[in-house]
């Protein structure tokens, strides 16, 4: 639960979440989409049907409040409910304290470290509350990366279940396409995600400019236009998932030079393909097969190296693709995630009924 349809649509990123839907389905015997947009869909997973209802059109903050109610019908019939970052946590804890319905949280990023990056210190100190809350309260918390989960082992008595699983890609349709251009390198430069603040992107156009590279934007978001008038830079909005492989092997570098990140799935789809991969300090252990950097001091520099060097290049897309197959295959992450779903799901129903 959480988000909207629209949101992910516009991202490109549903036929990869129907995927995880169909999954959870036949895990569970049925599933619910709990979201906050007026759109609905209802298809079967291999026999098992998933809804996404309607919309009450209530406002986001007050629809939250009255979802559980205003949808009863369906969260009665929820055993549990697999929250989606902070976007479901208000409906969840409403849930658990009106029809005792556990909740898993997923922590997918730092909201509240975003919420600062746009300039907005209120929402990212009440962020960083309602994350408090949620954890406190969740049967189990899902983080995607270990510095997320390191974050609540300070607090050891207040932490449920907890389990570190970074995203994971289909290796199947993510295959290795890149191949090394010969001769010289086009000097091109691809991006794929949001076009916000706190993705450092003013910075990656600069550099790119510098070092008389172009630069490629797929993606949406609210600086869409300002980016798409640089000199350099060509913005195609947002792609279906299904078509980024291809896209992504016709460019010569990926570079993620973002603030702040959880587990990038732009960046691991990229190398699963081949593409030799930069990305900010901290983003992912690299193991040779990305080349970090800081966004406010190297970034030139290393994209520079990487455009300048064919076979640095091809060892990069090779030890890339290694990576992904070893940390990051999504058949075993969300073989992980459904398995620890359960268990945490179990485990409340039984200290549940120990209470009683």
């Amino acid at each position: 639960m959480g988000t909207t349809l629209t949101t992910i649509e516009a991202s490109g990123q549903f036929d990869r979440c129907a995927l995880e839907w169909r999954a959870y389905a036949r895990a569970f015997g049925g599933a619910y989409w709990f979201g906050y947009g007026g759109e609905t869909v209802d298809f079967d997973a291999q026999g098992v049907a998933v809804v996404v209802p309607g919309r009450f059109r209530l406002g986001a903050h007050a629809e939250a409040l009255a979802m559980p109610f205003l949808r009863s019908w369906a969260f009665r019939r929820c055993r549990a409910l697999r929250v989606l970052n902070l976007t479901g946590v208000v409906p969840a804890l409403v849930a658990r304290a009106l029809l005792g319905t556990p909740f898993v949280l997923q922590v997918g990023y730092d909201a509240p470290a975003v919420a600062r990056a746009h300039g907005k210190p209120v929402r990212a100190r009440l962020l960083r509350h309602l994350q408090d809350l949620a954890v406190q309260r969740a049967a189990g918390v899902i983080y995607a990366t270990r510095e997320l989960f390191m974050w609540y082992a300070k607090w050891p008595w207040q932490r449920p279940p907890s389990v570190v699983i970074p995203n994971g890609v289909d290796l199947e349709h993510f295959r290795p396409l890149w191949r090394c251009p010969p001769g010289k390198s086009r000097r091109r430069v691809v991006y794929v995600g949001r076009l916000s603040r706190e993705k450092n992107l003013d910075l990656l156009a600069a550099a790119c400019h510098r070092i008389r590279a172009t630069l490629h934007l797929f993606g949406a978001g609210p600086l869409a236009a300002r980016l798409a008038a640089l000199p350099g830079v060509t913005a195609y909005g947002p792609v279906p998932h299904y078509a980024l492989p291809k896209i992504l092997a016709d460019f010569d570098a990926f570079c993620l030079p973002s603030e702040t990140e959880g587990s990038p799935k732009a960046l691991l789809e990229a190398m699963a393909v081949g593409v030799p991969c930069l990305a900010s300090v901290g983003l992912l252990p690299t193991d040779g097969c990305v080349v970090v950097f800081d966004p406010q001091e190297d970034l030139a520099d290393a994209l520079a190296w990487v455009l300048g060097d064919q076979a640095q290049a091809r060892r990069m897309s090779e030890a890339g693709r290694r990576w992904v197959e070893a940390h990051h295959d999504l058949r075993k992450t969300l073989q992980d995630e459904i398995a620890f779903v359960h268990n945490a799901v179990e485990g409340a129903y039984a200290e549940k009924a120990r209470q009683a």
